[in-house]
């Protein structure tokens, strides 16, 4: 506890339990917040403990600390709140509510007051009261001298009226001037009694005492600020001495280092003093110049200005600056600012003038190169922003033409639409017309007394020196900017209205289109009614326009024959499409009744012809193969072939490409050698596709090896491949012929009989199948007669488990039973194919009706119970698919199956007869066991 506890306990005793009315008021003095932090915690404590009730009025600040210590010292804050023997009040808020300004307010002081003490003591209570207050304090702190003395006053009277106890604390640097002497009795005569500040430590009971040690303080402090005020000023006028001299030293070596020439005259305008830099600059010294009355360095153009400069500044007494020339040594003027400014003594009247002379001349070139840059600056900037101009004009001519390159009449059209209004008030574009002459392509006109007749009448009248034809020969740009010197003279055919004097044509530009053929036409401008007059820049412009607008039209031309050439390919390739299908078409219609009639030389089992009929059917066989490979190959190229991927095995492909090479190969007696594994040889693909693909490599090998040769097909899994290998001892592949040798309609050397056949196709069409599989072929050939080997890579299978090949055998045919016969219709004007299907369909047991047209088929169906109709689809009058529908219509779900048998066998074919109604679609020659299949699904169904 600090020294000073003893004198605040004899001060304020603690409260008996005998009734307590009051005591006087005490003012205790501190000079750091720890002392009073202290002290008043100390005393809280013992109060608080005692029962006593308080008021601790204190800022937020001091509130927080003396709150820390309290429950520091085991005093429970929240206790004593809560049951009514301490309240807190924030002193700033406290003094808010009565204090306005500076003005106090004694009504609402203890009105307020009274709503605080009331809760915390009663007249007849023993209990006492002590309030600890710091707005006292906070008003001297705020320098509201006046309004802390009423407050202390105030609170004396309502201390009469209440038994409360009351501490203010002081801040002993309150106090700290001579005549704060006053102030401090003040305090002292509203109090009872003053606690002297921490640094009087010695107990003493006398109340005078104490207040004269308060007073001998105060002083104390008084002299020692005084003193160190004055150590202050005393340090700031030595340092104000010492940069005053510091200043004008520096001022003196400016003087003289500084290029302007520092002066100084009396107020009569008499110089008293230069800097050396005059002297340097004039070749004279003041003291010279003060001799020689005569001498004036002024220009004389410019002494009156300068003099009544002079008078009006001396008059004003302000200060002023001019510019006037100034002789150099060397006797040029060169152009000086003068500055001048008075200086006052205390008084206000004129000491002197002081100013200086600053040398323009650098400036001045400075300023007028400056000048220069501005205007290249801003001619730049013109520049720049014509050339974005230009820009955005080019890349907009291109982008509206380029939109569009199908018609170069219409890219023109466009660029002439652009090119007017925006640079021109008429355009003409030219190009050369075959076999000679010029022809206008493309007219714009802004000017509404300006036709487009007109302008293509005026820009071809050579009596106007308008020559796009010689700019079209030349390739260069021709300009006239000014037309007022040429003389319009019209043709004997030409009007009034396309006189040039009469349009007012007023200047004119030609440019040449050029692209990298050369010079494709020209682009002719005019001006009219607008005035505007061409220039180069604007020669430049139209050139790089007519640049760009030469490449588009170029492409544009270049664009529309190479859409001529597709649509003539198109056109050709689409008649291509048509013969094969009618070749395809009257090929098949003759080989038909053929098969037909060897079937049924078949089924009479006529032993005496089987050599003619095995010749006949073989002939037949390759006809067959012939004509598939060719609409295959058409197929193929165009995209229209979709093959059937399921895994399946390659050795059944194999075994039916081998079956079908076989009469090929006894007939020239070849050797054949099969390496195939019996199963384990999945791949991904269509089977009768690929046994297509193997018969052709068979077929080939038999047709290039000579009578007797050896051909050799083997298979064989690597990784994830399966490797199938064709090989023979024949005439080989010359080494000319190899990189074309899957190309379409190229073959080998071939003997002159061509007993062989084939079209060149075969190996086009493999290449293509096998493409369509994921696969590839090679061929490897040491040359001619040094034999070929193609080798066919297709991707294996992936998770297929092996299976043993087993080939079903091929049902025989069966009869019908007489029971169970069907009612047929055969259609088709060829008499000999039609006869010969009927006898075979009726030796299998059929009824068969025929007819060979439309008319007299629609009779039948009327007449007769038809199950299945067999139509060809070439019929004369009505085609077979217009048959089919008049048969569905007339008999509606009473109409027999249809079986399209046609020589028409495309893809678009297959589905027309799918919508016409057909069930089947069979191709010409018939396969007879595929017809009896579709008649035996149809009459089940």
């Amino acid at each position: 506890m600090s020294e000073i506890t003893p004198v605040i306990h004899d001060i304020f005793p603690l409260p008996k339990q005998a009734s307590f009315h009051g005591h006087d008021p005490v003012a205790q003095f501190y000079e750091n917040e720890n002392f009073l932090i202290k002290t008043v915690v100390s005393f809280l404590s013992d109060v608080l403990s005692a029962g006593a009730s308080s008021l601790l009025i204190a800022t937020p600040e001091h509130a927080s600390r003396y709150r820390e210590q309290l429950e520091l010292n085991g005093v429970d804050m929240d206790a004593a709140v809560k049951n009514g023997q301490l309240a807190l009040i924030e002193a700033p808020a406290l003094l808010a509510k009565f204090v306005n300004g500076t003005t106090l307010n004694p009504q609402l002081f203890k009105l307020t007051m009274r709503k605080i003490i009331d809760p915390l003591t009663q007249i007849d209570s023993p209990i006492h009261l002590y309030i600890y207050n710091e707005m006292v304090d906070l008003l001297w702190r705020q320098k509201n001298i006046q309004a802390a003395f009423y407050l202390e006053k105030i609170c004396n009277k309502l201390q009469k009226k209440f038994p409360f106890s009351l501490l203010c604390p002081y801040l002993i640097g309150h106090f700290s001037k001579k005549y704060h002497r006053t102030y401090l009795q003040q305090v002292g005569a509203e109090h009872s009694r003053m606690v002297p500040a921490e640094s009087f430590s010695i107990h003493a009971n006398s109340t005078a005492r104490l207040q004269q040690i308060t007073l001998l303080q105060q002083r104390l402090c008084a002299l020692e600020t005084e003193l160190f005020h004055r150590k202050q000023v005393e340090t700031q006028l030595r340092k104000s001495e010492a940069a005053l001299s510091e200043s004008e030293r520096r001022f003196r070596t400016l003087a003289e280092a500084t290029c302007q020439m520092i002066w100084r005259a009396n107020t009569q305008g008499e110089l008293s003093d230069l800097s050396k830099t005059w002297h340097t600059f004039t070749g004279v010294s003041i003291a010279a110049w003060q001799m020689d009355n005569s001498y004036n360095p002024v220009h004389p153009e410019d002494r009156p200005h300068i003099r009544a400069t002079w008078e009006e500044a001396k008059a004003k007494r302000l200060a002023f600056e001019s510019e006037y020339r100034l002789q150099r040594h060397d006797g040029i003027y060169l152009p000086m600012a003068v500055r001048g400014v008075p200086v006052f003594n205390d008084d206000g009247s004129i000491h002197e003038w002081v100013g200086t002379l600053t040398d323009m001349s650098a400036y001045k070139l400075a300023e007028e190169e400056r000048k220069q840059l501005l205007l290249s600056e801003r001619a730049a900037r013109q520049e720049a922003e014509a050339a974005r101009r230009r820009a955005v004009l080019l890349d907009e001519l291109t982008n509206s033409m380029v939109i569009d390159l199908s018609d170069a009449a219409n890219v023109a059209q466009k660029l002439a639409q652009i090119v007017v209004p925006r640079l021109a008030d008429g355009c003409a574009i030219y190009a050369p017309k075959s076999p000679d002459g010029i022809e206008v392509i493309a007219i714009a006109s802004h000017d509404p007394h300006l036709s487009k007749e007109c302008i293509q009448k005026l820009t071809l009248d050579a009596t106007l020196k308008w020559n796009p034809e010689g700019v079209i020969r030349s390739g260069r740009s021709e300009l006239i900017s000014d037309t007022k010197n040429l003389h319009f003279i019209p043709e004997k055919n030409s009007t009034p209205e396309i006189n040039g004097s009469e349009v007012g044509v007023v200047s004119q530009l030609i440019v040449p289109l050029k692209s990298h053929g050369g010079v494709i036409g020209c682009l002719g401008l005019i001006q009219t009614r607008s005035g505007r007059h061409f220039d180069r820049d604007d020669v430049l412009l139209v050139e790089e326009i007519a640049s760009r607008a030469a490449l588009v039209l170029e492409q544009a031309r270049l664009y529309q024959e190479a859409q001529n050439a597709r649509d003539e390919a198109q056109a050709a390739n689409k008649a291509k499409d048509e013969f094969l299908a009618m070749l395809g078409h009257e090929l098949r219609n003759p080989l038909s009744p053929i098969v037909t009639a060897l079937q049924l030389m078949k089924l009479r089992d006529d032993k005496k012809s089987i050599i003619e009929r095995n010749t006949i059917e073989r002939q037949v066989n390759h006809m067959v193969r012939l004509v598939d490979d060719l609409l295959d190959v058409s197929r193929i190229t165009r995209g229209k072939v979709a093959i059937k991927k399921k895994p399946v095995e390659l050795t059944v492909g194999i075994s039916k490409a081998i079956e079908m090479a076989s009469p090929l190969f006894e007939q020239r007696g070849h050797h054949l050698s099969v390496n195939i594994p019996a199963c384990g040889m999945f791949v991904d693909g269509d089977e009768v596709r690929l046994a297509q693909v193997f018969a052709n490599l068979l077929t080939n090998a038999a047709k290039y090896t000579p009578p007797g040769g050896f051909i050799s097909i083997e298979a064989s899994r690597k990784d994830n491949d399966i490797i199938v290998r064709v090989k023979d001892n024949g005439g080989g592949i010359s080494s000319d012929l190899m990189p074309s040798i899957f190309d379409l309609f190229v073959q080998g050397q071939r003997p002159l009989a061509r007993s062989e056949g084939g079209l060149g196709i075969g190996l086009t069409l493999v290449r293509n199948l096998i493409a369509l599989h994921d696969g590839k072929i090679d061929v490897v050939s040491e040359g001619v007669n040094q034999g070929s080997e193609f080798i066919v890579t297709l991707p294996a299978s992936k998770n297929v488990e092996s299976k043993n090949l087993n080939i079903a055998a091929t049902e025989p045919m069966h009869l019908l039973p007489p029971a169970n016969r069907r009612q047929l219709l055969l259609v088709d004007d060829n008499i000999d194919a039609v006869e010969l299907l009927a006898t075979l369909l009726q030796n299998w047991g059929y009824s068969v009706k025929v007819a060979h047209d439309s008319l007299e088929a629609l009779e039948m169906v009327r007449v007769f119970k038809i199950d299945v109709a067999i139509l060809d689809i070439g019929l004369p009058v009505m085609d077979g698919y217009e048959l089919a529908t008049n048969i569905r219509n007339l008999l509606g779900d009473q109409a027999p199956r249809l079986i399209a048998l046609t020589g028409y066998g495309q893809d678009q074919d297959s589905i027309r007869s799918k919508k016409s109604g057909f069930s089947f679609h069979l191709v010409k020659p018939i396969e007879v066991e595929k017809l009896k299949e579709c008649i035996e699904v149809s009459t089940k169904n």
